[in-house]
């Protein structure tokens, strides 16, 4: 528990001094991400090297192709893998519990032209049933701490984007991806084994009869120190 407060402690300060920049900077600021420009809103979580997540996902090789994104945040994870994908991407539906990320996300699409929607949902509450994907990805909020930890009753939506408590979210996102998945689609999480517990992470997939397959892992340096960031595909047992 102490090592985990730790690590949400060094994230969230991390966060607010970027924040404060926002702030400094009439609320928003220009930011580079995979070699394209892209505007960060204040109230929003913009996190640098994790370039690696999207340029490994999956491409898209099917014509009509649909890709869907949990917890969008600035919209630039979405817009890069239409970028890389275009010839056969149609639609991207990008969601996210913060209304602030999505009028990011969605200033960001018209900014690039990304066929799709923006929408508020959390995990697939606001996606219907007959709404399917060829790839379904999420850059969740990796950090871990217990549901019963105090610093979790206060967390504001900002906080949410750090941390899942108990990675209850991560479990819905476990449950009920595949039933928005086309035949051969794929659900796909970003995760940090460094910041993250995988061993928290395979216990709550193992409940959700799911399995976990590290497809991509990258050591990245961010602050002066090392993380390991990783794909982790999410696979269906039944």
């Amino acid at each position: 528990m102490e090592a985990q407060m730790k690590i949400f402690e060094d994230v969230k300060d991390g966060l607010s001094k970027r924040q404060q920049i926002l702030t400094e900077t009439g609320g928003q600021a220009e930011v580079t991400f995979c070699e394209n420009n892209f505007t960060n809103f204040e109230g929003v979580l913009f996190l640098d090297g994790c370039e690696g997540f999207v340029k490994n996902l999956p491409a898209a090789n099917r014509n009509d192709a649909k890709f869907l994104e949990i917890g969008c945040g600035t919209g630039c994870m979405s817009v890069i893998y239409y970028l890389r994908n275009k010839a056969n991407l149609s639609y991207v539906l990008a969601t996210d519990i913060n209304h602030r990320a999505l009028d990011n996300t969605s200033y960001n699409f018209n900014r690039y032209n990304v066929p799709g929607e923006v929408r508020y949902s959390d995990v697939f509450d606001s996606v219907a049933e007959d709404e399917k994907f060829d790839l379904i990805f999420w850059n969740f909020p990796f950090v871990y701490l217990p549901t019963d930890a105090e610093v979790v009753s206060t967390f504001t939506v900002l906080d949410l984007s750090m941390v899942d408590a108990g990675y209850e979210a991560a479990g819905r996102f476990m449950a009920g991806a595949h039933r928005h998945l086309r035949p051969g689609g794929k659900a796909i999480l970003a995760f940090s084994r460094t910041l993250g517990r995988p061993d928290i992470l395979e216990n709550v997939a193992k409940k959700e009869n799911r399995r976990l397959e590290f497809i991509w892992s990258e050591n990245t340096v961010q602050s002066g120190s090392t993380e390991i960031f990783d794909l982790v595909q999410v696979i269906a047992m039944d």
